[in-house]
């Protein structure tokens, strides 16, 4: 449900005109004894992230079921997302710019 191109306003605290961003993929995995969730998108919206994973961890747990998330993109209210997670299990490990922009990666 969160991949390809739509309004992921739901999942941001920034007010902004444009919320549209390309997530080409999203997943969980283990890794020895963590569970990580990997993100890539062409853009992020202020606190998308942490309250996708939020959203995610409700989801998991049965507080919400896979309609409601479907509802809660659709809807774009913030209010219906879940909670952001904590900030401190969170880390960008790559940019990748488009090449038109002539910008090695980070």
């Amino acid at each position: 449900l969160l991949v390809g191109k739509q309004d992921f306003g739901a999942f941001s605290k920034s007010k902004l005109d444009n919320n549209i961003c390309k997530i080409s993929s999203a997943c969980w995995f283990k890794s020895k004894n963590m569970v990580i969730f990997s993100i890539e998108a062409d853009r992020f919206l202020y606190n998308m992230v942490r309250c996708i994973v939020g959203t995610l961890i409700d989801l998991g747990v049965g507080k919400i079921n896979l309609k409601e998330l479907q509802n809660i993109i659709k809807n774009k209210n913030r209010s219906q997302s879940g909670y952001s997670v904590p900030a401190s299990g969170l880390y960008l490990l790559d940019i990748q710019y488009p090449k038109k922009y002539n910008i090695e990666s980070i």
